[in-house]
């Protein structure tokens, strides 16, 4: 999602960040993962560019993990997935 927002920017979208701070050298390393944005920067772009400020800051917070915290999630939704697939399979009463 941080790719499709930063590549969806208008010109004046870039204009309201340069304003605000945020350097055309920023968001290029920004949409190439070289860096990633703040919170407040994170924040201020999802305002700018009129996207759900939750799922972005989400999705940095991902990327920003570490292997193990992955690992925690990543069986964590395998649990989840098989549950709801088991509830979904039992006949109806």
């Amino acid at each position: 999602m941080l790719v499709e927002v930063i590549k969806g920017l208008t010109p004046e979208d870039r204009a309201i960040l340069r304003t605000a701070g945020v350097s055309r050298q920023l968001l290029h390393a920004w949409l190439h993962g070289e860096r990633l944005p703040t919170e407040p920067q994170a924040a201020l772009l999802a305002i700018v560019a009129r996207a759900d400020r939750h799922r972005l800051q989400d999705e940095i917070a991902l990327l920003k993990a570490s292997p193990e915290q992955l690992t925690v999630l990543s069986k964590l939704f395998r649990r989840v997935q098989t549950k709801l697939k088991n509830k979904h399979q039992q006949p109806n009463d």
